[in-house]
């Protein structure tokens, strides 16, 4: 049964069997193997050249079985969170009962953290390390140098860091140093340079900020639904949002988590910082950004 052109094509799979010269094919489906093609016939006993012959092949299975498969196959998920693991499910509750909202409106939240955070190691060291070395590229290339330093003095001037002591807090949440480097794409209009924050970098208990932080669930549209969409309409719009994970501010007793060092040349002493918004290069970045956009575009739809 031909149910439709594009039907039967989503029907195959990989798996084809050729019986050879002037025999059947095999084809593997979704609802089991179909044999099509031509099948040898004794043209003396059916008594005419032109003769066709049919064949019907019964099967053991019901045709409500086979309809059920079809439909498995064509069925769209009505319920993303049907098939969401239980980190990502705790993940979703977590932002639900911790996120709030500032004085100016900006999303507060917090870090989706694993029970074991508080077996972080020691990082401070690992992130001087890093900062030596990227000292040393900065000094042989002056614009690169020049460029890094404008990302960092910007990070700072628009309040997404801030300069702290060096000592430790005196709260038992863990404190983790973050190394950063660059990097360069010169073929951009607008960002030419971006300072990547490492937070896969292990302390010395073998385990970084983002081995305990939940990296949580895959809410955005995949990029289907999203053509689909633009077929629809005869004109759309797009947008970028500028800095987007750094428009969303973390919980302050959470920032410990985020410090970095830095200075601007190698002549002054280091300097210890704490990144106070979402950060690139941690797990949970692009869940807690994403997050916070659906529920401004689901505010936006109810008014």
């Amino acid at each position: 049964m031909l149910l439709g052109c594009e039907d039967f094509f989503d029907l195959l799979c990989i798996g084809q069997i050729k019986l050879g010269k002037n025999l059947p094919i095999l084809q593997k489906t979704p609802l089991g193997w179909v044999v099509a093609g031509r099948v040898p016939c004794d043209q003396g006993k059916v008594g005419k050249a032109n003769a066709t012959l049919s064949n019907c092949f019964p099967t053991q299975d019901s045709l409500n079985e086979k309809l059920e498969r079809f439909w498995l196959v064509k069925e769209v998920n009505p319920n993303p969170r049907a098939k969401m693991t239980r980190e990502e499910l705790e993940c979703e509750s977590h932002f639900a009962q911790t996120t709030t909202r500032d004085e100016d409106g900006r999303f507060v939240v917090k870090l989706p953290l694993k029970n074991n955070f508080m077996e972080l190691g020691e990082s401070e060291q690992s992130a001087l390390s890093r900062l030596y070395s990227v000292e040393r590229r900065l000094a042989k290339y002056t614009e690169l140098g020049a460029a890094y330093r404008a990302f960092m003095r910007e990070y700072q001037d628009l309040g997404h860091m801030t300069e702290i002591p060096r000592q430790l807090p005196s709260t038992k949440t863990p404190v983790y140093y973050i190394p950063h480097h660059c990097v360069e794409k010169p073929e951009s209009t607008t960002t030419k340079l971006r300072v990547v924050f490492d937070a896969a970098c292990k302390t010395t208990k073998d385990l970084s900020l983002n081995d305990v932080l939940k990296v949580g669930p895959t809410i955005q549209n995949d990029v289907f639904s999203v053509l689909l969409r633009f077929r629809k309409h005869t004109f759309v719009l797009i947008g970028d949002l500028a800095k987007m994970y750094r428009q969303i501010l973390v919980d302050k007793d959470e920032r410990n988590l985020q410090r970095i060092v830095w200075r601007d040349t190698p002549n002054e002493e280091i300097k210890h910082f704490q990144l106070n918004t979402v950060t690139y290069g941690t797990a949970s970045a692009s869940y807690l950004s994403t997050q916070c956009l659906l529920e401004i575009s689901s505010n936006v739809a109810e008014q």
